[in-house]
């Protein structure tokens, strides 16, 4: 899914109107129907006000992942003993490694 896309259907999840959110960021409103219509990309500063208004990643709003955001993995983390912490991130590596191989030719 496109950023336009994913714009529009966040602003619409929260149920804010495209004036309330220029007002949120500070910009105005044709602005963000630009970027909803995929007429122009918002720069890296708007983006990353946007991913804080709908708490998800920059990376989410491109495009780039379908999970909305990587807060949920580090809430869980800081709630576990440094051991444990240790374990995730070593089973989260050895997956990486397994998609790395199979995307490999």
């Amino acid at each position: 899914m496109s950023l336009p896309e994913r714009l529009k259907i966040l602003r619409k999840e929260h149920k804010i109107t495209q004036k309330n959110l220029a007002i949120k960021l500070g910009i105005a409103q044709p602005r963000i129907l630009e970027w909803e219509k995929g007429k122009r990309t918002p720069n890296k500063d708007s983006l990353e006000k946007l991913a804080k208004v709908f708490n998800v990643s920059v990376s989410y709003l491109l495009g780039e992942t379908n999970i909305r955001s990587a807060n949920k993995i580090n809430e869980l983390m800081e709630h576990l003993s440094e051991p444990s912490q240790e374990r995730v991130i070593s089973f989260a590596q050895k997956l990486f490694e397994e998609e790395e191989k199979n995307r490999t030719p």
